[in-house]
């Protein structure tokens, strides 16, 4: 909104509307209260804080540059079918896990719930 002395809106700044629920509108006025300052203000100071996380967020994440790893066979990209379909899936044991299993169920974790395997039998 252009004032006829060139100023914007309230020194500058742009008049926008929002929607709110009335329980949104309810938060955001005691918030706000607390903190001694209008709703807009609060509104604003919310707005400038959320940008600032997401720049912080995107800041801290660097892009992944290519290639991710060199794995020194150029026959990978080929056989990446094939490599999955024989591991993916496995526990840790190598085993399938049976379907609504809780991961770790493999043959380690059996023997550790069932006392058999690595445990020792030698009386303390």
């Amino acid at each position: 909104m252009e004032s006829r002395f060139g100023l914007g809106y309230r020194g500058g700044m742009d008049e926008v509307s929002l929607h709110l629920s009335e329980r949104l509108r309810r938060r955001v006025s005691e918030a706000a209260r607390r903190q001694h300052v209008s709703d807009e203000e609060y509104m604003r100071n919310a707005i400038e804080r959320s940008l600032q996380d997401d720049a912080s967020r995107l800041a801290v994440q660097p892009r992944p540059r290519l290639p991710l790893f060199r794995s020194g066979d150029p026959t990978l990209a080929e056989r990446l079918d094939d490599i999955l379909a024989a591991g993916f899936g496995l526990d840790t044991t190598g085993e399938r896990p049976r379907p609504g299993a809780p991961a770790g169920t493999g043959q380690a974790a059996r023997a550790h719930l069932h006392g058999s395997g690595s445990r020792s039998t030698r009386p303390r």
